[in-house]
């Protein structure tokens, strides 16, 4: 089986999603990709609310950037939201990351991402792991006898400069973990795209497919993005499906 994803202008409204979404072919997955900007893990019916309204759109796979959680903490984060998934998606896979600082002693923490696996693939999982600074994760799913699929879910820090960005930001916990690696003046936000290029570089040359959700904090169209999305030879799905204007990506409330 080779999943494909499709997805047709009927169902782009002013570009967002209209429901109800077409029904999946056997051979079709759908990836969600979400910056949550703090997954609500403090009340298992808030985040339970959640998962219901995922579960309207179908997904084979849901990216979330920007969790705000310290993974680490097991019971009220990784628990909890594997408690939610499976009771709604039986034999899930959840993956996630955040930048380890013991400076967090609770269950929130700047920063994080998380992916879950919700159906049809599980079976096809033959790898998955996480970036050490928190940025992004990912799981390798098995298309035929040779090629791979690998889904990236990445957190990309909005400061350009690290002047001014509080000690407990995103960007300095990761800013801070560069400089232990031996690098004097560490930019967080380019170092992003710099080690994810290298990492899946290897991955995209023996021929396997990769799928990047990322909350870039900049324009697909930015230098910055433009240099990604060639080295890998990568393009923007949604492309041809946006309006000529394309929505705003980020809504307050």
């Amino acid at each position: 089986m080779t999943p494909t994803t499709t997805t047709t202008t009927k169902d782009i409204c002013d570009g967002y999603t209209c429901l109800p979404l077409p029904t999946l072919k056997p051979t079709e997955i759908r990836v969600l990709s979400h910056n949550v900007n703090t997954l609500p893990t403090t009340s298992i019916e808030e985040l339970g609310a959640s998962f219901d309204l995922y579960r309207n759109l179908n997904p084979t796979i849901i990216g979330m950037q920007e969790t705000n959680k310290n993974w680490s903490k097991y019971d009220p984060t990784v628990g909890r939201v594997k408690q939610c998934i499976e009771r709604r998606w039986p034999g899930s896979k959840l993956v996630t990351a955040h930048c380890h600082d013991d400076a967090f002693q609770t269950s929130y923490q700047p920063g994080g991402v998380a992916q879950m696996l919700l159906q049809k693939l599980t079976a096809r999982v033959v790898k998955h792991g996480k970036d050490p600074l928190g940025r992004y994760v990912w799981q390798e799913f098995l298309l035929d006898g040779t090629r791979t699929l690998m889904v990236v879910t990445v957190y990309r820090v909005v400061q350009r400069r690290i002047k001014g960005s509080g000690p407990t930001t995103s960007v300095m916990q990761q800013w801070r973990k560069l400089r232990e690696t031996g690098i004097e003046d560490p930019r967080p936000r380019q170092q992003t795209l710099d080690n994810l290029t290298e990492f899946l570089k290897l991955y995209e040359k023996d021929g396997n497919e990769i799928i990047v959700m990322m909350d870039a904090n900049d324009p697909i169209t930015s230098t910055a993005m433009d240099t990604f999305l060639d080295d890998l030879n990568l393009c923007d799905l949604m492309a041809d499906y946006l309006p000529p204007n394309p929505p705003s990506t980020y809504q307050r409330g």
